[in-house]
C-alpha cells in the first residue's frame, strides 16, 4: 500500500466515549514499522482494530483483530472496500480481549500489538495470553505507553532478558523483539524491574550478602540456577 498517502487522509473510525467519529490510532511510524515487518507469509494479532488493521490487511498478513466494537469492524471493512483492500485474510473478534483470548487457537505469531483497552488489568491480559503465542525472534508493539499501565508494562519488559527493546516512541509506543519463552510465568523474583522498584536486592547483592557470611553452599545454588536459566533462554533464540 502507498502509506504516506493513506497517511495523508487517514479515516476516521473511532467514536471515543459515544461521541463523534474521530482519527485515532497508532503512530506513522508504528504504522511503519508493521509495514516494514509485515508480508503475506505473517500471523499477527492486535487487541484493538483501527487504521493498524488496514495495514495488516493490505499486506495480506494472517491477521486477527480482537474488538468488541461492531461499528469499528464495519468501519474498517467498509474503508478497505472502497480502496481496493482485500479483508479475507482478516478475521475480527468481535469481543473483548478477556474473553477472546484465553480459549483462542492460533498459529506462531510474527507480530503482536497490544492497543485494546488501557486500564488496569487489560493490557497485562492481552499480554499473558499472547507472549506464549509470539514466537522467537517475533515483536511485540505496546501501545499508548504514555498511561500508567502500558508504560508499567514497558518498564517491567524492558528489563527482562527475555524481551529487547527495539523501537520507542517517547511517551507513546515500544517495539520490543522477543529473546525468550516463558516470561508471562515468572514469579516476582525473577522480574528485575519489580525487585528494583519493590527495594528487594538484586542477585548480585544477594550473592555479595551470601560472600560477607561464607555461605558458599547458598551462591553456589543460586550460580546454578542463574547459568540454568541462561542456558534455557539461549536454547530458546536458538530455535
Amino acid at each position: 500500500m502507498d502509506l504516506e498517502a493513506f497517511l495523508r487522509t487517514p479515516p476516521s473510525l473511532h467514536r471515543p466515549g459515544g461521541g463523534e467519529l474521530v482519527q485515532m490510532g497508532l503512530a506513522p511510524e508504528m504504522l511503519a514499522f508493521i509495514a516494514a515487518h509485515v508480508d503475506e507469509s505473517s500471523h499477527t494479532l492486535e487487541t484493538g482494530a483501527g487504521m493498524s488493521t488496514i495495514v495488516f490487511a493490505a499486506k495480506g498478513s494472517r491477521h486477527i483483530a480482537i474488538t468488541p466494537v461492531k461499528e469499528e469492524i464495519a468501519l474498517i471493512t467498509r474503508h478497505c472496500e472502497e480502496h481496493g483492500i482485500a479483508t479475507e485474510r482478516v478475521t475480527f473478534l468481535c469481543a473483548p480481549s478477556e474473553h477472546a483470548l484465553p480459549s483462542l487457537q492460533t498459529e506462531s505469531l510474527d507480530l503482536v500489538v497490544i492497543d485494546g483497552r488501557h486500564g488496569f488489568p487489560a493490557p497485562f491480559i492481552d499480554f499473558f495470553y499472547t507472549a506464549g503465542k509470539l514466537r522467537i525472534g517475533g515483536h511485540l508493539i505496546v501501545d499508548d505507553v504514555q498511561l500508567s499501565p502500558s508504560r508499567y508494562m514497558r518498564d517491567l519488559l524492558a528489563e527482562q532478558p527475555e524481551w529487547q527493546l527495539v523501537k520507542e516512541l517517547e511517551h507513546r509506543s515500544a517495539v520490543f523483539e522477543k529473546l525468550g519463552e516463558g516470561s508471562e510465568w515468572l514469579d516476582w523474583a525473577d522480574q528485575p524491574f519489580v525487585m528494583r522498584t519493590s527495594g528487594v536486592p538484586t542477585p548480585l547483592q544477594v550473592a555479595l550478602q551470601d560472600l560477607r557470611r561464607r555461605d558458599l553452599g547458598a551462591l553456589a545454588g543460586r550460580v546454578r540456577r542463574t547459568a540454568g536459566r541462561l542456558t534455557a533462554q539461549r536454547g530458546d533464540r536458538s530455535r
